[in-house]
């Protein structure tokens, strides 16, 4: 089944949710606010409601309404939140902050676990959803530094985050790059950019619950990888 309607000047698409085991009964909210795109998911059973929208700076105008409007198209009270998942970095330090805060505001409000996703994560989600076996993972996070990880389809992640600004000893040109490549690595290949970031990370929501991710609102906390210094140019 398939529909869309306007939500808070977005496209809310409905998908069925289904995980290898069947449907998955669980009312879950992804949110992302670390790139370009402020992205929200909410499934409701077997149910997907997501919205995205391209607005670079000013998440934190919208993302209160987009959230609002998918519990309204769900007919989902905030009450019956199970969980929350969010993009917590290693990226953008405001976005990731304002994901964070939000997520845990709404696991407060409702009673909802809450898990933080890194970012990295998320990337080497969706170009293995493309069809890729390996990826580099890159987020940008000042001038020439990227925070770089390496992902295999088969084993996860064989190079955790890291921050750098030369090219790693592990990289093997040809592999292929998702997010944003440095300007310093040849990126031949490159993964295409996932305009529904927060359906991406619904699904490794799903898959993770109701492990050891999810906790009470208040450990739930941006990640961080050394060198990080926010009030560096």
């Amino acid at each position: 089944m398939d529909a869309a309607q306007a939500v808070a000047g977005c496209v809310l698409r409905y998908t069925a949710a289904t995980t290898t085991w069947g449907a998955l009964l669980l009312n879950l909210l992804a949110i992302d606010t670390a790139g370009e795109r402020c992205s929200v998911a909410l499934g409701v059973d077997d149910a997907v409601f997501d919205a995205s929208r391209l607005v670079r700076r000013s998440h934190n105008e919208v993302l209160l309404e987009m959230v609002d409007g998918l519990f309204r198209s769900a007919d989902l009270r905030p009450a019956a939140l199970e969980g929350v998942c969010f993009n917590a970095g290693p990226a953008s330090f405001t976005g990731v902050r304002l994901a964070a805060a939000a997520a845990q505001a709404i696991g407060f409000a409702t009673g909802a676990l809450v898990a933080p996703i890194r970012s990295s994560e998320l990337l080497a989600a969706h170009a293995f959803a493309q069809g890729e076996e390996a990826v580099v993972t890159s987020t940008r996070s000042r001038a020439q530094l990227y925070y770089l990880a390496f992902f295999t389809k088969d084993g996860g992640c064989a190079q955790p985050d890291a921050l750098m600004d030369a090219v790693p000893a592990w990289w093997q040109p040809g592999t292929c790059v998702a997010g944003q490549p440095p300007p310093w690595l040849d990126a031949t290949v490159t993964a295409m950019v996932d305009e529904r970031p927060a359906a991406t990370l619904l699904g490794i929501g799903q898959a993770r619950w109701p492990g050891g991710a999810f906790g009470p609102p208040e450990r739930a906390l941006p990640i961080y990888v050394s060198g990080d210094d926010p009030w560096r140019g």
